[in-house]
């Protein structure tokens, strides 16, 4: 005895079966990632060449998003998330990384810090406010405003604990040099950028820091991250990796 589904049949067998099989925490095959039997399977991960943040915190159990992202060539749309983490991102890493660059290249008699620091909030909350506006479709209004808040308290905390850590250094040293001054106010290498051919990935790995006098390296967070969170494990796995290939360098 033979019968054919209905399409609508078909559909809610199919809803079925991928709830079972999400409930039961197993591996979702291939063919439940987004796309149908009639066409080209997904290869390998390793066939790819995929970057380190897409195998890290973009990681997906299923392997839709990389399967929509690499295969079907679709953008990946902004979410509040990725929005808030690439302002606060913007706000730390822009306010260090340019005050490290101002002490680099000023003479310590003629450091203004704090007018400095004063000038480069404000050209940081705006470039903040204009990736906000032009995404401005894929967030509320509300979130819209807490991002662009969060960002500027992120800017006026960090730039009072600039100013008061370069005053500092240079208070107590009269004749201190620029590197010095670097050495101890700002030991930090910002978003450094780590060969991670070596390691399978096609391109660079770059974390938020690197701290060369402790040989640490890391990743700022503004959400908490979940520590049984596979994406997690992947990502400090990675940076174990660059952390180790960096040591053997130094």
């Amino acid at each position: 005895m033979s019968f054919v589904l209905e399409q609508n049949e078909y559909e809610n067998n199919f809803r079925s079966a991928r709830t079972l099989i999400v409930n039961a925490k197993e591996t979702i095959s291939d063919e439940y990632r987004g796309y149908t039997y009639t066409q080209v399977p997904v290869p390998e991960y390793w066939k790819l060449d995929l970057p380190f943040n897409q195998i890290s915190y973009d990681y997906c159990t299923t392997g839709k998003y990389l399967y929509l992202n690499k295969i079907k060539n679709e953008p990946v749309k902004p979410s509040y998330f990725s929005l808030f983490g690439k302002a606060t991102d913007t706000a730390l890493l822009g306010l260090i990384k340019s005050s490290i660059d101002y002490v680099k290249t000023t003479k310590i008699k003629d450091l203004d810090i704090n007018s400095f620091l004063i000038s480069r909030k404000k050209q940081l909350l705006d470039e903040i406010e204009k990736e906000l506006i032009k995404n401005e479709e894929f967030i509320s209004i509300k979130q819209f405003k807490e991002i662009l808040s969060i960002s500027e308290k992120i800017l006026n905390h960090e730039s009072s604990n600039l100013i008061s850590r370069i005053g500092y250094h240079v208070s107590r040293i009269q004749s201190i040099t620029s590197d010095t001054l670097l050495e101890r106010a700002l030991p930090l290498i910002i978003e450094p950028q780590i060969s991670a051919s070596d390691m399978g990935f096609s391109n660079l790995m770059t974390p938020d820091f690197l701290y060369s006098e402790e040989k640490a390296i890391g990743d700022f967070k503004s959400f908490k991250q979940d520590k049984h969170d596979l994406s997690y494990r992947i990502a400090m796995a990675g940076y174990a990796l660059a952390y180790e290939q960096i040591v053997c360098h130094i």
